[in-house]
C-alpha cells in the first residue's frame, strides 16, 4: 500500500461513522492527493496480483484534484488499466464542454495510456429517450459485471452509489 505519509498530509481529523472510515482534510488539494495516493496503490496492487486493473471514475469538478494527482502517479502501468465512467448527459457528444466523457478525456484519458476507456455516449442515436437511458444503463451494467465476475474491481463505494442513483432517476 501507499505510504501513510502521503495520506497524512493535510489530514485535519478522522473518525468512524458506523462501518465507514471518514477522513477530513484541510483543503481539496490535500484530499485529492491523498485519495489519488490510495487509489494509485490499489491499482498497482491489482496489476501486480491479476495483471490488470479496472476502475470506475466519477466526473465532476470535485474530482479535479484527485484526477490530476492520479494522472501524475508514478509506477502505474496504464496499459493494464481499463477505465469506465459513470454518467453522461442525454444528447451530449464529447465535443461539448459540459460532457462528462470530455471531462475524463481531458483530465485523465489524454494524459495516460489506458488499455481501454469505456465512455458513455450521450449522443447515441436511438428513437426514444427511455430506450437511450436503458440501453446505456444496461450496457454499462453488463460491462461492469463482466469485469467484476473475472476479478476484483478497484471502485469506490461513492462511485457505486452515484452509478446506481443515476440509473434509477426518472428520465
Amino acid at each position: 500500500m501507499e505510504s501513510t505519509a502521503a495520506i497524512q498530509v493535510g489530514l485535519a481529523r478522522s473518525f468512524r461513522a458506523d462501518n465507514l472510515n471518514v477522513y477530513v482534510y484541510e483543503d481539496r488539494a490535500s484530499m485529492g492527493k491523498a485519495a489519488a495516493s490510495v487509489i494509485a496503490a490499489e491499482i498497482r496492487q491489482a496489476i501486480q496480483e491479476r495483471g490488470r486493473a479496472v476502475v470506475i471514475l466519477a466526473s465532476a469538478p470535485s474530482q479535479n484534484e484527485f484526477l490530476a494527482n492520479l494522472a501524475e502517479a508514478g509506477d502505474i502501468d496504464w496499459s493494464r488499466v481499463t477505465a469506465f465512467h459513470l454518467d453522461e448527459y442525454l444528447g451530449m457528444d464529447d465535443r461539448a464542454p459540459q460532457s462528462f466523457r470530455r471531462f475524463l478525456i481531458d483530465r485523465l484519458v489524454n494524459k495516460v495510456s489506458l488499455r481501454e476507456f469505456h465512455g458513455l455516449r450521450g449522443d447515441a442515436v436511438i428513437r426514444r429517450r427511455k430506450l437511450i437511458v436503458m440501453a446505456n444503463c444496461c450496457d454499462r451494467i453488463l460491462r461492469i459485471l463482466l469485469y467484476w465476475a473475472s476479478e476484483k474491481t478497484v471502485i469506490s463505494r461513492l462511485s457505486i452509489h452515484r452509478f446506481v442513483t443515476s440509473m434509477i432517476r426518472k428520465p
